[in-house]
């Protein structure tokens, strides 16, 4: 189109009969001519207009898509997965909209940018609560797994009841994610048996306990994963010689809270 515009100018600034005719002719001609570049001219302008229009609903649009992160940032959902995934969506909507006006550029991208980081923040933050709680309800089952291990060392005739009503417990303890509850539950899984199966299941779990003490002291978990795997397989040792939770310096004495070290 631009180039019909600039045609249509060159032949204006060109214009000169070529032939004589009379007065009355060269002004229909002329006329003729003038009305073939308006209608080139208001073309353009009417394009120029609904780009100016595409421009505008382009900018509506991306003003709802930055007031749809900012109201997820201010309902402060809790939903990880859904966050990051709407997070995801948002990024794809930004994309696939065009232009927007000029002026408004700048405000419309540092708002989006804002909103982004906002959320972002939130997922990060929702993370890391979801982390601890799952430290927290993964200590508990391993302060449970401890304190049935302890009676390893001193056998029991009530163990039965013990091992029962630890499997009462350990139904009612918040869920775990499956890649933490594994290993835990086949922790819980081996002491239950040895506290209630006679023969040396007994003795080859005191002889694994000693191991993992051994294992322990030698190699310190380092962080993140590692620490919850650790809560989930490692035993220490207490001041009292009986096996006690341990993970990434925090111990877990006989009937005591973690200390951290």
């Amino acid at each position: 189109m631009q180039e019909a515009v600039n045609a249509a100018k060159r032949a204006q600034a060109e214009w000169q009969p070529t032939v004589q005719a009379q007065r009355w002719e060269e002004q229909a001609l002329w006329q003729q001519f003038r009305t073939a570049c308006d209608a080139v001219f208001a073309r353009r302008q009417e394009e120029q207009q609904a780009a100016d229009a595409e421009r505008e609903n382009n900018l509506a649009n991306k003003q709802m898509v930055c007031e749809a992160i900012e109201t997820l940032v201010a309902a402060e959902h809790s939903n990880i997965e859904q966050l990051r995934a709407r997070l995801r969506q948002a990024h794809e909507q930004w994309n696939q909209i065009g232009h927007v006006p000029k002026t408004a550029l700048k405000a419309i991208e540092k708002r989006f940018e804002t909103a982004c980081d906002q959320l972002d923040k939130r997922v990060h933050e929702l993370q890391q609560q979801a982390t601890r709680q799952e430290v927290l309800h993964l200590r508990e089952r391993a302060r449970l797994c401890t304190r049935l291990e302890e009676l390893l060392y001193t056998p029991s005739s009530e163990a039965m009841t013990v091992v029962e009503a630890a499997r009462s417990k350990w139904q009612r303890l918040p869920p775990l994610p499956a890649t933490l509850a594994e290993r835990i539950q086949e922790r819980f899984d081996a002491v239950c048996h040895a506290l209630t199966e006679h023969g040396t299941t007994r003795e080859s779990l005191l002889q694994q306990l000693e191991l993992n003490l051994e294992e322990k002291t030698s190699v310190m978990p380092a962080h993140g994963d590692s620490c919850r795997g650790g809560i989930a397989a490692g035993v220490c040792s207490s001041q009292n010689g009986m096996p006690s939770i341990s993970v990434i310096g925090i111990s877990y004495p006989q009937g005591g809270e973690g200390s951290s070290g």
